[in-house]
């Protein structure tokens, strides 16, 4: 899809899918539910975050806010392919044009919600050399939810490289 509305769709539905689980599972009975995102799951997890007074935990691993900026810059090629779509279809002259229109559709944005379900326990990893997530996009989620981070740098691989750190591949 070209057009720039699915990003909030998008949103939606992932926020909707994760809460569906947490009625499903009723962790109302615990103390402490935590969730786990990598790249757009930290995103996601982020979102849940600050609309879900259940989930009190978060690890975040190369996530960020600022989706219009994340878009706009991201060299993933997935994300570039669609950037280069959409400049040429809807005839945007410029990467500054193409973020101000992102700007003016995406309406969702995790950082808008932190403080909206209570406190939480934040950890973020913040991979510094990558190209999918901005740095700056990353630290930035560090400041706004005042999470503790851990940056890991030797890699341009968007996630591999701490994954394997983690043990998670």
């Amino acid at each position: 899809r070209l057009d720039l509305a699915m990003h909030d769709e998008s949103a939606v539905r992932s926020l909707s899918a994760v809460r569906h689980v947490l009625d499903y599972l009723k962790p109302a009975r615990r103390t402490q539910v935590g969730i786990l995102g990598t790249s757009l799951g930290a995103l996601t997890s982020s979102l849940v975050l600050g609309f879900d007074a259940r989930v009190n935990t978060a690890v975040l691993i190369v996530g960020g806010v600022g989706m219009p900026e994340i878009i706009a810059r991201s060299q993933e090629k997935g994300v570039s392919a669609l950037r280069d779509a959409r400049m040429k279809a809807f005839g945007y002259h410029s990467p500054e044009e193409y973020l101000a229109a992102l700007k003016a559709s995406v309406k969702i944005e995790a950082a808008d919600f932190v403080d909206f379900s209570g406190p939480k326990k934040v950890l973020a990893f913040v991979g510094t050399k990558d190209v999918t997530v901005p740095t700056e996009n990353q630290l930035q989620l560090v400041r706004d939810f005042s999470a503790e981070s851990e940056e890991y740098a030797r890699s341009e691989e968007h996630t591999s490289e701490l994954q394997s750190r983690l043990h998670l591949v």
